[in-house]
């Protein structure tokens, strides 16, 4: 009777020992967990303001063209020199091609042609 006792003392002791080491790595794991949730919330706010800060580049690229666009529509309806105003319209086309940053807006393009046509094509 005194070796079972010895032995289930001793297993109990054991699923003690065991237990404390299952809730020392349920604890480890949501730590871990924790840290991955941390950094998984900086990461997608990081993208976040990386797409925000596109974004604000690319209106701010719109905004010039707008601009720029109304410069040279205001310009063509000051004078009747349709030449004058076509010039204008391609030096303005170019300063903006070679001052456009990332953002890329496909509308500048086909509303300068359409709105100042070269009259010598």
């Amino acid at each position: 009777m005194w070796v079972c006792k010895e032995a289930d003392d001793g297993f109990q002791e054991a699923v003690k020992d065991a237990s404390t080491m299952v809730e020392k790595a349920e604890a480890t794991l949501k730590r871990a967990q924790d840290k991955l949730k941390a950094v998984k919330e900086k990461s997608d706010a990081a993208v976040k303001e990386m797409e925000l800060v596109s974004w604000g580049k690319k209106k701010a690229v719109e905004s010039e063209q707008s601009k720029a666009l109304m410069g040279v529509i205001e310009a063509a309806t000051k004078t009747n020199n349709v030449e004058r105003a076509y010039l204008e319209a391609q030096r303005c086309y170019q300063e903006l091609r070679s001052q456009e940053m990332d953002a890329r807006p496909l509308s500048i393009d086909k509303v300068m042609v359409e709105t100042i046509p070269n009259p010598y094509i």
